[in-house]
């Protein structure tokens, strides 16, 4: 007879040899449980109306998609700064397969499909792990359903890349833990590809997460072997195993790897580091593991506050009450009753230890996420220099959610086959009945907190958790309605976690048959009710910039470039559609990339182009200069769209407005000759000099000085000239100029890498002049001044991508017939 919690080995362990028929069976009902989850936006045309994802990557997938659908892959984005590569730019994921799916749908539907199709992957990733520890049918979806929505992947959805990055992480952990089990090759290379799929999903922090977790397996497994004898070739495998994974992944990848690395020199990458006051896990934000809004919700001022985060999203991690009860009675169940029957006497260590991986992974991770608060991170930080590229180590929290929920599926089992073990009496008293009370107690505590208007439960808040951090005026924006619900919802899992405990115990078969079920729909209750005020939505009608900028853009110059202020994009969980659509409008975030008008303020912006314009924004110079530094920078007005005081109290929101600066005339210009600079701070310190004339010469650092016509090197004077046309489209610029004499053309475009010129059909080198722009020698006459973005590293990537690519299927395809899983 089949049991509910899956079927059973003469031994009593559960076996994991699952036909196609049993996967597809549960892959099925993960996706009914995606469909229901997601039906609100699926089903009605709607979209996650998200900060990120509607200032960021809506735009940027729509660049991507209108490039594609014109027959040309988006090189380079000529409209944030002053241009900077598109392709390099990792978040734009250009060569992510699945991707292509923005060139069939509109992108908002787009977006919402691909990121419920993600959901997807990772419950499903998360299944196969558990089923490869050896957990039941029914915990392995309790704990997919735990991972896919919680709290920690839906605020993923506003970051699109870091999502898609997230969501190849269950799986990934899987297929290397059954390599580690069966290393074949086939298994080799199927972790190869979804770890090169991994990191082009565009966000590198998840591959140093996987890539962590990795490691700590192989170390686990190579330790445990080596102290059981299997000798040094076995120990090692592993780890080695996982550095050749590393290192063809990358292979596979390298068609974007290469772009990516050759930006860091370019980029302010550098200047990017942890942000542990922002960002580090407050050891007193565990329990927003039972109770997520504990300090507040995503949203404004007043409705969040926690001890060391800015944001929400950073520091929330709730899978649902029930697994983490659940996980905490598997740790309980481990102490006092030892290792469950899929453990005992079982030869596979990948299922002998599997609560003492996933308790590896849990601790070594909550310490990581802890940042500043344990001296953990900061030992990781000096001996890994890798680590100080990224910034957000609470981001971590997805190792974590993972940990817990397959514990969560674990404790399912211990508690199902406990009675079979030989324990005292004692012993399995306290296993038995101790969650139950826990469970009961809890709910009776938030029961007191509600009492008198909650009295006792604000008193609390105040004191313990941080609620006076809440500015006086703000008080009242507070989310009391929320954090009311939720205790009920607290309350009335709890009460369910009790009861379902209870019944795991019960004489009745079918009842105790239907209890590990029974969990799972509540689990799925509880999460989709906990995480509905996080994902606020609306229709296409937002996506539409009705205001007059665009247009005003347009009349006044059409190539104006002009600076926004980033006020609006400190708000979180944007509810307020009136807001948005004023941020649409003001094309705040990368707005102006999808509109093709130019933003200053905006984008992966260079790292020349950054130190001009930090010298534009100094207090430093005198206002001579800052008129120079317009005309270089070709700033021409700017939109006034702050956020005051008022917004904060009463919602009031001011109307934008916008005001021209000054006339910076034509994009590109002619110049007598260069001058050229010992080191770059001198160039820097020359542009905003009284005694420097913008139009008589240009400024060159001397290791350029070798591409430009040695008699325009020291000559400076004025040269009549007229622009006759000025073209930017399909990664390249077309400029038609007639000059009286020969001279230097100056454009208002960033230098990079990858640029090539021809002048009347002729190859001519590309320099960087006046601190950041590009630059060609022009003669006498008219020229036809062709300038085309092609990546150095765009072939050399294809062709390793491509070979290691041809190389794995091949082995795929021509190597041994393998038993299935």
């Amino acid at each position: 007879m089949r049991s509910a919690i899956g079927n059973l080995t003469p031994s009593g362990a559960p076996d994991t040899s699952d036909s196609f028929t049993i996967r597809l069976i549960f892959l099925g009902l993960l996706t009914i449980l995606v469909l229901i989850f997601f039906g609100r936006f699926l089903f009605t045309g709607r979209f996650f109306l998200l900060r990120d994802l509607i200032l960021d990557f809506y735009p940027t997938e729509q660049f991507f998609r209108t490039h594609m659908l014109a027959g040309h892959f988006p090189l380079w984005n000529p409209y944030s700064g002053a241009g900077e590569p598109f392709l390099s730019s990792i978040e734009n994921a250009v060569f992510y397969p699945p991707n292509l799916l923005f060139l069939l749908i509109k992108v908002p539907q787009a977006n919402v499909i691909l990121s419920s199709l993600h959901v997807l992957l990772a419950a499903w990733g998360v299944w196969l792990a558990c089923r490869t520890w050896r957990i039941s049918h029914a915990g392995a979806v309790l704990a997919a359903t735990a991972f896919a929505f919680s709290t920690q992947t839906v605020t993923r959805l506003e970051f699109f890349a870091f999502l898609c990055g997230y969501c190849w992480y269950p799986l990934i952990v899987a297929l290397y833990c059954r390599w580690i089990r069966r290393g074949s090759l086939k298994r080799f290379l199927m972790v190869v590809f979804a770890m090169g799929m991994q990191f082009m999903a565009g966000y590198p922090e998840a591959v140093l997460f996987t890539g962590m977790s990795l490691s700590l397996l192989g170390v686990f497994f190579g330790g445990v072997r080596w102290r059981m004898g299997s000798g040094w070739y076995s120990a090692v495998k592993p780890l080695a195993g996982l550095a050749g994974i590393s290192a063809l992944s990358l292979m596979l990848c390298a068609v974007q790897l290469l772009p990516v690395l050759d930006l860091f020199a370019f980029s302010k990458v550098d200047e990017m580091g942890p942000a542990l006051d922002q960002a580090s896990f407050h050891p007193l934000m565990a329990l927003t593991t039972l109770f997520p809004y504990l300090f507040g919700t995503a949203g404004y001022a007043g409705k969040f506050w926690s001890p060391s985060s800015i944001e929400f999203w950073l520091t929330t991690c709730y899978v649902g009450i029930l697994p983490v009860v659940l996980c905490l009675t598997a740790l309980w169940s481990r102490l006092v009753g030892g290792r469950g029957p899929a453990q005992e006497n079982n030869d596979d260590l990948i299922t002998r230890f599997r609560t003492e991986t996933l308790c590896l992974l849990l601790i070594f991770f909550l310490l990581y996420v802890m940042g500043k608060f344990t001296p953990f991170f900061p030992l990781l930080y000096d001996a890994f220099p890798l680590i100080q590229f990224f910034r957000w180590p609470t981001k971590a929290l997805m190792c974590v959610a993972f940990a817990v929920s397959c514990l969560a599926g674990i404790a399912l089992d211990s508690m199902k086959f406990r009675r079979e073990r030989r324990l005292s009496a004692t012993r399995r008293w306290l296993a038995d009945r101790l969650p139950v009370v826990a469970c009961f107690l809890t709910a009776c505590f938030m029961v007191l907190c509600l009492m008198n208007r909650g009295a006792f439960g604000k008193w609390l808040l105040h004191r313990f958790f941080f609620l006076d951090l809440v500015q006086v005026e703000f008080a009242e924006r507070i989310p009391w309605a929320l954090l009311v619900d939720q205790a009920c919802i607290f309350i009335g899992m709890m009460l369910a976690a009790s009861v379902l405990l209870l019944g795991m115990f019960s004489k009745q078969r079918r009842f105790q048959a239907m209890v590990p079920w029974g969990t799972v729909i509540v689990v799925f209750l509880d999460l989709l009710l906990t995480t509905y005020p996080l994902l606020p939505s609306s229709d296409m009608e937002i996506m539409k910039n009705k205001g007059p900028f665009k247009e005003a853009i347009k009349e006044m110059s059409t190539n104006a470039t002009f600076i926004r202020p980033n006020t609006q994009q400190y708000l979180y969980g944007i509810e307020n559609e009136t807001l948005l659509r004023q941020a649409r409008d003001t094309f705040a975030g990368n707005w102006s990339l999808a509109d093709h008008v130019h933003n200053s303020q905006r984008g992966f912006i260079l790292q020349n182009y950054g130190e001009l314009l930090r010298l534009y924004h100094s207090e430093d110079i005198p206002q001579d200069s800052v008129v120079r530094l317009e005309k270089i920078l070709g700033i021409e007005f700017w939109v006034d769209a702050p956020l005051t005081q008022d917004y904060f109290d009463e919602g009031d929101i001011h109307r934008p407005s916008f005001k021209k600066i000054r006339d910076i005339g034509a994009p590109a210009r002619v110049v007598g000759g260069v001058k050229a600079m010992p080191t770059r701070q001198d160039l820097l310190l020359n542009l905003v000099q009284r005694f420097w004339d913008r139009s008589t010469m240009a400024l060159a650092t001397e290791e350029v000085i070798p591409l430009i016509n040695p008699s325009l090197v020291g000559h400076y004077g004025k040269v009549r000239h007229l622009i006759l046309r000025y073209e930017e489209k399909n990664n390249q610029l077309n400029i038609e100029v007639l000059s009286d004499t020969p001279g230097i053309l100056v454009t208002t475009d960033t230098y990079y890498p990858g640029w090539e010129a021809t002048v009347n059909g002729s190859e001519v080198p590309v320099f960087q002049t006046d601190g950041a722009f590009r630059s060609v020698s022009i003669p006498a006459g008219r020229s036809v001044v062709e300038m085309k973005f092609r990546p150095r590293t765009l072939i050399p990537g294809l062709i390793i991508s491509l070979t290691a690519l041809t190389l794995s299927l091949f082995t795929v395809v021509r190597g041994r017939n393998e038993p299935k899983w």
